[in-house]
């Protein structure tokens, strides 16, 4: 017989099935410690407090100009709100102590626009008064 077939190609000798190999077995791992028993935890506490202070501290500083008792609103809640916050809990401390911070400034800020409006209010109501008074004087009312 030929070493190849009719096609050019040598005729498959040998085994049709490979050799077996032994079953692999799984890594051998060292025995775990017992687990301790899971002590129970109390609950924490969310940083909502926290944010809301810390928001409302910020939204005082940028409407104080415009909207001023909307500003002193937000601004005496803000406060409130990061004291609670900074006593009770010890998750949120920072943004708690940054809406204190902000909402204290932004209550200064609202009470001195709130002194220099009223200010203004009075400076302008004594210098109406003296532009009538000098509009009396030399008669530049037409009546």
């Amino acid at each position: 017989m030929s070493e190849f077939d009719n096609n050019g190609n040598q005729p498959y000798q040998g085994n049709p099935v490979p050799p077996q190999q032994p079953p692999m077995q799984p890594p051998v791992q060292p025995p775990m410690a017992p687990m301790p028993p899971m002590q129970p935890q109390a609950p924490q506490g969310g940083v909502g407090l926290s944010v809301t202070s810390m928001v409302l501290g910020i939204l005082s500083l940028l409407l104080f100009c415009w909207w001023t008792y909307v500003a002193l609103a937000a601004a005496i809640i803000g406060l409130i709100l990061g004291i609670v916050a900074v006593h009770g809990r010890k998750a949120g401390r920072g943004m708690a102590i940054a809406g204190i911070v902000t909402s204290a400034i932004a209550l200064a800020l609202v009470v001195i626009v709130l002194i220099l409006a009223a200010a203004g209010l009075a400076i302008l109501g004594s210098s109406i008064n003296e532009l009538e008074d000098f509009m009396q004087q030399y008669n530049y009312y037409n009546y």
